[in-house]
């Protein structure tokens, strides 16, 4: 179970990172805001389902 929680962090770490990236000076600019894009939507589903987790943690404790 804890593995997959920090596998949750992992990614949504993932997500932030890809939205810090600047992609302004490579061949890849022409990507930049599809990267944008997913970096967020990632960060948004992970952090989701680890409050979910978290809530359900919470519950089942009492």
């Amino acid at each position: 179970m804890q593995g997959n929680i920090f596998t949750y962090f992992a990614a949504m770490f993932a997500g932030y990172l890809l939205v810090q990236v600047s992609l302004a000076d490579s061949f890849l600019s022409s990507i930049d805001s599809a990267v944008d894009i997913i970096g967020i939507i990632t960060v948004i589903v992970f952090a989701a389902v680890l409050i979910f987790k978290g809530v359900k943690q919470l519950i089942h404790k009492s």
